[in-house]
């Protein structure tokens, strides 16, 4: 597992602008896997991946912001305008490659 305390952090709305950067990639990590009882509920983190820096996603008050369902996942991935929401289901799993505004793209829509 990565030492995330040692990464950059940014607020969501820097996050927001970061993840439409040309060149961006998004990644999800895995910190708490789904159970069998309960299998759409984890912990999940993400992350932006911009000129060779990784910035992890924090709240207002600078402390991860944690996902603990797939809804709250989906719901960021539209915020972002992901077309292909890639989501590890194993602790320490991370998820690449995925970019902001690409859901434009597939749709046919302009991008900006």
């Amino acid at each position: 597992m990565r030492n995330r305390r040692a990464l950059p952090i940014v607020q969501e709305r820097d996050f927001l602008l970061l993840a439409r950067k040309p060149g961006t990639t998004i990644e999800i990590e895995c910190i708490l896997a789904p159970e069998e009882k309960a299998p759409y509920a984890g912990e999940w983190l993400f992350y932006a991946v911009a000129d060779g820096e990784r910035f992890v996603l924090v709240n207002q008050k600078s402390r991860e912001k944690v996902f603990r369902t797939h809804i709250g996942l989906a719901g960021m991935a539209a915020i972002l305008e992901i077309a292909e929401l890639k989501t590890p289901r194993q602790v320490g799993l991370v998820a690449t490659g995925m970019v902001a505004g690409s859901a434009k793209a597939v749709s046919g829509e302009a991008a900006d």
